[in-house]
């Protein structure tokens, strides 16, 4: 599988739990990776590009507020 499509569809997943526990999980995963030896996972290029592009958008007025993107969603999913 196409590693994008493999975090796009992680992303999805995470956006609809609703249980703590996993959250906490995951949380504490995110945690325990970050105090690898070298302090931090970094972040690979491609996201580093994706997140200065996403400020640019933003900065430009070039986004959707949140309660637009979620009606989107739920007409998508039929949620």
């Amino acid at each position: 599988m196409d590693m994008q499509l493999e975090k796009y569809e992680l992303m999805e997943w995470l956006i609809n739990i609703n249980d703590k526990s996993i959250i906490s999980k995951i949380k504490k995963l995110k945690e325990s990776l970050a105090q690898e030896p070298n302090g931090n996972i970094g972040l690979p290029q491609e996201l580093e590009l994706l997140l200065d592009q996403s400020m640019n958008d933003s900065k430009s007025g070039k986004t959707k507020a949140h309660v637009d993107v979620m009606q989107e969603i739920k007409a998508k999913y039929n949620l």
